[in-house]
């Protein structure tokens, strides 16, 4: 409904007078959909970033140094929440881009971080299919029996691949 509202809203707005008056966002009286639909693209592709490369950095670490790696790639999402509405104010102000300083500053971090994904791809062979394991599912109401269990699972799974090398 409000979707609907906002963009009879913006389609209606672009007329002045005689003249057609519009903004780089309501273009031509064209509707808001593209840009919706972008935004929750973006949506859609940036959630999972923190958790894939959590996963990513974990298929090369052992066990002991896990925490550790974690630790700082929270206290880096951290700064990146301190610095990023900073930085994105300062580009957004009218001074420097306006409006459109925020679709800059989030299209610049995604190609750095496509570019950083593309260097580090090429600077690392990928883990073997033998060194890799499925993910288990562990639900938020399992008892520690069962975790323990899991564990135990893991653990044997782990030996016997030890042992048939």
């Amino acid at each position: 409904m409000a979707f609907a509202l906002s963009a009879s809203y913006v389609t209606a707005g672009c007329r002045v007078g005689r003249r057609r008056r519009c903004d780089a966002g309501r273009d031509a009286g064209r509707p808001v959909r593209i840009p919706a639909a972008g935004g929750a693209d973006h949506r859609r592709l940036s959630n999972p970033l923190y958790s894939l490369l959590i996963a990513y950095t974990n298929d090369y670490l052992d066990y002991d140094d896990m925490p550790a790696a974690s630790g700082g790639l929270v206290f880096i999402n951290g700064l990146g929440a301190i610095a990023g509405p900073v930085t994105t104010g300062w580009l957004m102000s009218d001074g420097v881009f306006g409006p459109p300083g925020f679709f800059f500053f989030i299209a610049s971090l995604m190609f750095a971080t496509a570019a950083y994904a593309a260097y580090r791809a090429t600077q690392r062979p990928s883990t073997p299919v033998e060194e890799t394991s499925s993910m288990a599912y562990m639900y938020p109401t399992a008892s520690p029996v069962a975790i323990e269990m899991a564990q135990e699972v893991a653990f044997e799974a782990d030996q016997e691949a030890e042992e048939q090398k």
